[in-house]
């Protein structure tokens, strides 16, 4: 039900949904129309044409959802502010979603994402899969990242200054803010800063939210 009244929304341009563990439709339908918006010449009357704010959350207090979801909507070409709230997982995971890690990738990586704000709350990402999410986006100018620890994932490991590594790779020409936050392992911000500031010179490095 969910999954047919997003695609019959034309001019919708806020969507905030929380996945629930069985919500097998909606994520083939996502897929369909990120695969739909790869096509060098996508349809004319494609879904989410006016797409430009979209946040996902977890339903329950522990675990998380899957990072998949980051995917699909980055996608969207009109997208410009994406967020998530205990997002989480590595592309070895097997949650029993029925569209396999293995799917999603023969998504094309020349495909980029318009996304200029990108927000993770409580998340723990796998560091590969992150930099995968990341590369798709052409010009990020404001990331957050808030770990969520091991209530969100226990098998998932946090390495901020690879993930700080990562978004000086992709974003260096067009990060502008920086928000890191780590209560579960204690973010070493003396250490961070000086990394950041003597490569990308970023006009801020927050570690407050």
């Amino acid at each position: 039900m969910i999954a047919i009244l997003l695609i019959s929304l034309p001019i919708l341009r806020t969507v905030r949904f929380t996945p629930t563990f069985d919500d097998i439709w909606t994520e083939v339908v996502l897929y369909q129309v990120a695969l739909a918006y790869t096509n060098p010449t996508p349809m004319p009357h494609l879904s989410f044409q006016h797409l430009t704010t979209a946040c996902v959350a977890h339903t329950d207090t522990e675990n998380c959802i899957t990072w998949r979801w980051a995917l699909y909507l980055l996608r969207i070409p009109t997208l410009r502010t994406f967020s998530a709230y205990m997002m989480g997982g590595s592309v070895d995971d097997d949650d029993g979603a029925s569209i396999t890690d293995e799917l999603v990738l023969r998504l094309p990586s020349e495909a980029k994402s318009n996304v200029t704000t990108m927000s993770f709350t409580e998340s723990i990402i796998d560091l590969p899969v992150l930099e995968h999410i990341i590369g798709y986006v052409t010009n990020l100018k404001e990331f957050r990242y808030h770990c969520g620890g091991a209530v969100v994932s226990m098998d998932t490991n946090h390495n901020p200054i690879r993930m700080i590594s990562s978004l000086l790779k992709h974003c260096s020409h067009s990060l502008e803010k920086l928000v890191m936050l780590d209560e579960h392992d204690g973010l070493d911000i003396v250490r961070i800063a000086p990394f950041v500031c003597s490569t990308s010179d970023p006009r801020v490095v927050d570690h407050s939210v």
